[in-house]
């Protein structure tokens, strides 16, 4: 299938991983059902959290990040 992230069309394929933060515009649009996961994050993660490495990175992938990443044909 496809999912469409801020009017971008990305292909939902194996080992895929899609970041998504609450100002996204997202549409997921699939032939069959997925076998995966969702991980949802409280905002206070990045808000109220006391170590700046932890906080620099969670901002970088939630909002400076690209929003698709393929690990192609991982089985480990």
């Amino acid at each position: 299938g496809k999912h469409y992230i801020n009017f971008k069309e990305y292909n939902v394929t194996p080992n895929s991983l899609f970041f998504l933060n609450p100002n996204n515009i997202h549409l997921l649009n699939l032939d069959k059902n997925p076998i995966g996961y969702v991980i949802m994050f409280k905002i206070e993660l990045i808000s109220n959290n006391e170590n700046s490495e932890l906080k620099s990175l969670l901002n970088y992938i939630f909002n400076d990040s690209e929003n698709y990443y393929n690990f192609g044909n991982c089985n480990n």
